[in-house]
């Protein structure tokens, strides 16, 4: 049998549904990694194994509303950028992103409040198995309170802010992302309108959302 990609003691048939039938085992990745599987479905890394969640649902039931944005996209002329251009929203918005969204990927959450104000939760504690528990700890706590209305978490990943950039790049128009470059808080907008930018996927509550968007 082959090997998995990043592991030389770990192995996978090419038959598994999960993104182990591709190669990617998950003793490889770190928890809360998102990867498409051999069957086509979103798979996320959790509890220390490939868990498929509802990823493939929702573009299902999105499916009309995406296409009439297809071809929306195609008629106005605003979206439409070049290789240098794309480039230029690249760099600017990795320099807007990548500070704030690194604090989110070590394993800390943003809470959102019902009055809109938001908090980052970390862990002071010593051992990164400590933080860990610790920060799930506090996820269960949080997602009882009622004040509290979404819980903003990212994978440890570089993938998902490159990923999460090139969407709001394809997704935007120009007029937009020239507006975003210019804000002095470009995050506090993001978190404002979290419910357009960010993908409501489960970790730990239901009031989750992934800052990862697919292409």
């Amino acid at each position: 049998m082959p090997r998995c990609k990043k592991s030389s003691n770990r192995y996978y048939t090419g038959k598994e549904p999960s993104p182990k039938g591709l190669g990617y085992c998950a003793s490889s990745d770190e928890e809360g990694k998102v990867r498409k599987g051999r069957d086509g479905n979103m798979w996320i890394k959790k509890g220390g194994k490939w868990v498929k969640d509802n990823i493939g649902d929702v573009k299902e039931k999105s499916i009309k509303k995406k296409m009439y944005d297809l071809l929306t996209y195609f008629t106005k002329s605003d979206y439409t950028k070049d290789e240098d251009e794309i480039e230029y929203y690249e760099e600017n918005l990795d320099k807007k992103l990548y500070k704030w969204w690194l604090k989110l990927s070590e394993g800390n959450i943003i809470l959102i409040y019902k009055n809109g104000k938001h908090k980052l939760v970390t862990s002071s504690m010593k051992t990164h198995k400590a933080q860990s528990k610790d920060i799930l700890n506090k996820w269960s706590k949080y997602g009882n309170d009622d004040n509290v209305e979404a819980i903003i978490w990212s994978s440890q990943s570089s993938e998902n802010i490159q990923e999460f950039i090139s969407y709001l790049i394809e997704n935007n128009t120009k007029t937009t992302l020239d507006k975003m470059i210019k804000m002095k808080d470009l995050p506090s907008y993001l978190l404002k309108n979290y419910k357009e930018y960010f993908l409501k996927y489960k970790f730990s509550t239901e009031k989750d959302y992934l800052c990862f968007r697919e292409m």
